[in-house]
């Protein structure tokens, strides 16, 4: 059992992350749930919040790919984009929509799980939580 017991580490993967900007003032807090997705779920929304600009809530929302190597296989959300779908079959990717994909027997519906608070330029702070899971912010 993965009880929270003092000392004990958890058997579920977590990854809370903390970025500072050249000042040395925290800009981003976020962090993922959702075992082997976090990694991807993470680099999917820090680069289109960092490097496109999204705000943190359009970058947690968008649709999501997962790929590990074993196996082999690309699992997209129901809600990729259909026009890039094709692209995959041209990079010899195969592909599967999460609902139906299963590496442990079981579907993986939620492809990770996203928390967020960014601080913008004048200081206001923004938070955000995946919908994927129905979660809301709270205040601090």
């Amino acid at each position: 059992k993965d009880y929270k017991i003092p000392g004990k580490r958890p058997m579920s993967k977590v990854s809370p992350m903390i970025f500072l900007n050249p000042s040395k003032q925290i800009e981003i807090v976020i962090g993922a749930a959702g075992g082997y997705f976090i990694p991807t779920a993470l680099a999917s929304t820090l680069s289109f919040y960092l490097f496109l600009h999204d705000n943190i809530t359009t970058a947690i929302s968008r649709p999501r790919l997962h790929c590990q190597l074993f196996p082999p296989t690309v699992v997209i959300e129901a809600t990729f984009p259909s026009t890039i779908r094709p692209l995959l079959n041209q990079f010899k990717h195969q592909y599967v929509t999460n609902d139906t994909y299963s590496a442990s027997g079981q579907s993986h519906a939620i492809m990770g799980v996203i928390q967020a608070i960014v601080r913008h330029k004048n200081g206001e702070l923004e938070s955000s939580c995946d919908y994927r899971k129905g979660g809301l912010p709270s205040g601090f």
